[in-house]
């Protein structure tokens, strides 16, 4: 959990950008080209996007700043990833198939 807490932040500094550049770009067009055979009626435009999209859900996710723990009053914690697994893929596979159903 810290790796990826760590991975978060430092993603979000130019620095971090451009480790997550050299690393992480062929795993991430890897990944686009599965969604491409997935979704083969989605506007690629759209695959990218959604991959953005997913993306930024992901590192705020793992970036735990307690900031869903102040909005919801405590009712979520940040830290608690048993919800996350519960709700993120289902909900992230959904935005490609509305992306999917819309054309954009």
């Amino acid at each position: 959990m810290n790796y990826g807490t760590f991975g978060a932040r430092v993603s979000n500094t130019p620095e971090g950008a451009e480790l997550m550049d050299v690393h992480f770009d062929p795993v991430v067009l890897r990944l686009v080209s599965i969604l491409r055979r997935a979704l083969p009626d989605t506007p690629e435009e759209d695959i990218f996007w959604g991959y953005h999209f997913v993306t930024g859900a992901l590192m705020n996710t793992l970036a735990r700043t307690g900031r869903i723990d102040r909005l919801s009053g405590g009712l979520c914690h940040s830290d608690d990833f048993l919800a996350v697994k519960a709700r993120m893929a289902r909900f992230m596979a959904s935005g490609f198939l509305a992306l999917a159903e819309k054309g954009g």
